[in-house]
């Protein structure tokens, strides 16, 4: 069966799940994360498809998704974006125009090289009237309640992503063999997963990744505004990483420790001093929320894959004075993620499906469309003539349509009957598969068959030109043979038997020698008197295919060449007591 899938590529690690709507959010059903190959995701961007789609169809044949062929995309890049902008209350045509009309007065970069898109996110509302309720906020000041108005007008944000990360997705795709359903930016997909949560008061959502931060301002479910950060875990991961003497190559394994309170055992205090940076940036946005739009934050919710890092909760709400919780140990937005802090991880990947603002190049949705036709007509003011008109339309649109039926009853026969046909086929096709890998086998024992069959030809074959060759007095003490040498130690009755047995050793047949040496020859006696000439002989073997051009090296350190096979005498001062 065919499956669709969502996919959140990070610097670091990537989360793939399927997800189904329910209602105005979604279910999260199979999900997984992975370790992104390293230097193929950067900022967003996959930099290199070839190598990330390898290892996004392995991941996904070990958890049983090899039938994917759809993916839904999640854009977490700190390229894109984003401007807020109050517009009159338009068609969805006209809204679109204007917002591409004005686009270089929201964005001052080349648009030609940006793809637009937008939600709205709301009225904009105007205060008529405040008072005090007659309690404070934690700043000891009056609190306020306000009465609002809508302006006619509507609150609209815009996204604008480079379309060269944008394709990176189409060619990450056409390498996997996928359809790019829609591409969406995290930012808005945590926003149509949150917006109709029933949790009063301001809330800001923090969606904390490796390399970034998404902090999403609701107040009692309307949007106020979105904060980004180009840092998030990698602040503790890395150097923890240094710390315990790994490599980046052990990223994966780090985040794992970390992210488990059962196997962690960093110190709370150096724990608090590498999170310094982004607790500090999720107070300051607290801060700026209250200075710029006089709202004070009422409670922060973490969520994202590296939300549970040790004492991260601890830390921003000692610095903040505002009270922190994981979004699956809250009563409202629990259900969200079955109350799961695995699920809080794939929050805003599974999210895209809700209400996309849809970042797909505009090329690759051209490829896409479907043509279709219109018919027109005139005016009579005879009765007949329109009336024949709507027969002729409604005969032929009851021909089209049995025409389209009955197709489409011979494509489904004709899919049965190819399905049926490659299922009878499935013993050939793994009869076929077994005979190829048995001769693959069989081929690769025929070689070291043939292989060691050879060697051993060449050995048996040195022996017997050995004992046909050498005088019949030498005695082989000793031998080592191998690819490069001969090494023989041996005894023969006088200095003679020596000097013929280096000789005949240079017109070996068996072997092809390029270097024979003696080291010493010495003279012993035995208890009956008998004198012996003992010596050890090493002949250099010339490699498969060169030429041999024998020298013999004697005791004395000279070395004889000889091409044509003649003797070469041993001098006498090789340390014999023949004399």
């Amino acid at each position: 069966m065919a499956q669709i899938i969502n996919l959140q590529a990070g610097d670091r690690i990537s989360l793939v799940c399927r997800a189904t709507k329910r209602g105005n959010g979604v279910s999260i059903n199979e999900h997984f994360f992975f370790p992104t190959p390293i230097g193929t995701v950067s900022d967003g961007m996959i930099s290199e498809p070839d190598a990330y789609a390898k290892a996004l169809t392995q991941e996904l044949a070990n958890h049983g998704m090899k039938n994917v062929t759809e993916v839904n995309v999640c854009l977490a890049s700190g390229k894109t974006a984003t401007r807020e902008v109050v517009l009159p209350k338009l068609k969805d045509k006209q809204l679109a125009s204007m917002i591409k009309s004005n686009a270089d007065e929201y964005f001052p970069v080349d648009m030609s090289q940006y793809k637009l898109s937008y939600t709205v996110i709301g009225d904009e509302e105007e205060v008529v009237a405040s008072k005090s309720d007659g309690t404070e906020d934690k700043d000891g000041k009056a609190a306020a309640k306000t009465t609002t108005r809508s302006t006619g007008k509507q609150r609209v944000l815009i996204k604008a992503a480079p379309k060269e990360v944008l394709n990176s997705y189409v060619s990450l795709s056409q390498k996997a063999l996928f359809h790019l359903r829609t591409i969406d930016s995290a930012q808005n997909a945590l926003y149509q997963a949150l917006k109709n949560v029933k949790l009063q008061g301001t809330v800001m959502y923090v969606d904390i990744g490796s390399v970034r931060m998404d902090c999403t301002f609701l107040k009692d479910g309307k949007f106020v505004m979105q904060r980004s950060f180009t840092y998030g875990g990698d602040e503790m991961i890395i150097p923890y990483i240094e710390r315990q003497g790994m490599t980046e190559e052990n990223y994966f394994e780090a985040f794992l420790e970390l992210t488990n309170p059962e196997k962690n055992s960093i110190e709370k205090d150096l724990a608090e001093d590498l999170l310094s940076r982004c607790v500090s940036s999720i107070t300051r946005a607290a801060d700026y929320l209250r200075t710029t739009k006089n709202m004070q934050v009422d409670g922060i919710v973490l969520l994202g894959t590296c939300a549970h890092l040790p004492f991260l909760r601890e830390a921003i709400q000692e610095q903040s004075g505002i009270d922190v919780a994981f979004i699956e140990n809250i009563k409202e937005t629990a259900p969200l993620v079955n109350g799961s802090a695995d699920l809080a991880r794939y929050l805003s990947c599974a999210s895209c499906i809700i209400d996309s603002i849809n970042l797909t190049p505009d090329a690759y949705l051209a490829n896409k469309a479907k043509k279709g036709f219109t018919f027109g007509g005139g005016t009579s003011d005879s009765f007949m003539v329109p009336i024949i008109i709507a027969v002729v339309l409604v005969a032929v649109g009851v021909v089209l349509g049995l025409m389209s039926v009955l197709g489409y009853l011979s494509k489904k026969q004709e899919l049965a009957n190819i399905q049926t046909e490659m299922e009878q086929l499935k013993p050939e096709k793994d009869a076929y598969d077994a005979y190829i890998s048995y001769q693959q086998d069989s081929n690769s024992l025929d070689l070291i068959k043939n292989d060691a069959e050879g060697n051993n030809k060449k050995l048996r074959d040195f022996f017997e030109e050995l004992e046909a060759k050498m005088p019949s007095d030498l005695l082989v003490m000793n031998a080592q043979c191998n690819s490069a040498t001969v090494t023989m130690t041996c005894t023969c009755d006088t200095l003679d038997d020596v000097a013929n047995v280096i000789s005949d050793f240079r017109k070996f047949e068996s072997i092809t020698i390029t270097n024979v040496s003696v080291p010493s020859v010495s003279l012993s006696e035995s208890e009956s008197g008998k004198k012996t000439e003992n010596f050890t002989v090493t002949a250099t073997l010339a490699p498969d295919g060169s030429a041999a051009n024998p020298e013999t090296t004697s005791s004395d350190g000279s070395t004889t060449t000889s091409s044509d096979g003649s003797t070469t005498d041993t001098s006498a001062d090789s340390g014999s007591s023949a004399q």
